[in-house]
């Protein structure tokens, strides 16, 4: 089962309410690259953006890489800066100690 919940906040940032959509995705959704969901598309190119990552270069499509090995679920639940602090830590342990 899946579960996405967008939570309502009014105009204070505090929570209001919160919409929760649950069922299962379909094995099309499982199958595609992430960047291909529009919400998550525009969460991979925040984080390029803020890691400063040209396109075609190593980083730009290491970052794309780790993330799209990511789970579509941790990557619909978390927010841009959560993810990108976990391309981070994966990137990191791939280059491993000097």
């Amino acid at each position: 089962m899946d579960y996405v919940g967008i939570k309502e906040v009014d105009n204070a940032g505090v929570v209001i309410g919160e919409r929760r959509f649950l069922g299962l995705f379909t094995s099309k959704t499982y199958g595609e690259e992430s960047a291909a969901v529009p919400l998550l598309r525009r969460k991979l190119a925040a984080i390029l953006e803020a890691e400063g990552a040209l396109e075609d270069s190593h980083d730009y499509k290491a970052i794309v890489a780790v993330f799209n090995s990511i789970p579509k679920v941790e990557l619909l639940g978390a927010s841009a800066a959560e993810l990108r602090a976990a391309i981070k830590t994966i990137r990191a342990a791939e280059v491993g100690p000097m």
